[in-house]
């Protein structure tokens, strides 16, 4: 269990924070358009 914290949205990425339990912080980035394309039949 966690939390995604600080979202933000540039150039078509969103880029965001995941808190776990034990406080330790992980950066992720999501790509829009590659993340509909992937899931475009779903």
């Amino acid at each position: 269990m966690g939390y995604e914290i600080y979202p933000r949205v540039s150039n078509g990425r969103i880029f965001y924070r995941a808190l776990d339990e034990r406080s330790s912080v992980s950066i992720f980035q999501v790509d829009v358009e590659a993340w509909l394309a992937a899931n475009a039949g779903a």
